[in-house]
């Protein structure tokens, strides 16, 4: 069975959730405040595009033709996405990677046509 917009994106907000777990781990164990900050920043800004997947009206989306067409390549950035979520080992590597799930995020929404 193929994969609707609306488990994508279910899929998308569960990935985005285990991003901040994770930042949000790293910001309690970290004892630099420069690096609590970004932490803290970074789980801010998934946390604003999670608040924008909510507010979607996922039964629309899932009847769009146009949005359907974009299931491959919100198939790859799901994966993009999960890899990146697998690479937050430690502070550093946790900023680098929320930057780029933030990236791919705005990528799968903006063909979702969610602002």
């Amino acid at each position: 069975m193929a994969a609707t917009p609306s488990n994508l994106l279910t899929l998308t907000s569960q990935l985005m959730g285990d991003a901040q777990a994770r930042l949000r781990q790293e910001a309690m164990t970290s004892s630099n405040l420069d690096t609590i900050d970004k932490l803290i920043s970074q789980r801010d800004a998934i946390d604003a595009h999670q608040r924008r997947i909510m507010r979607a009206n996922l039964a629309t989306i899932d009847s769009d033709p146009t949005i359907q067409e974009n299931i491959n390549d919100l198939t790859q950035l799901a994966s993009e996405l999960a890899a990146g979520v697998q690479e937050m080992r430690n502070a550093t590597s946790s900023i680098k990677a929320a930057t780029r799930v933030i990236t791919v995020v705005e990528k799968i929404l903006s063909l979702f046509g969610i602002a």
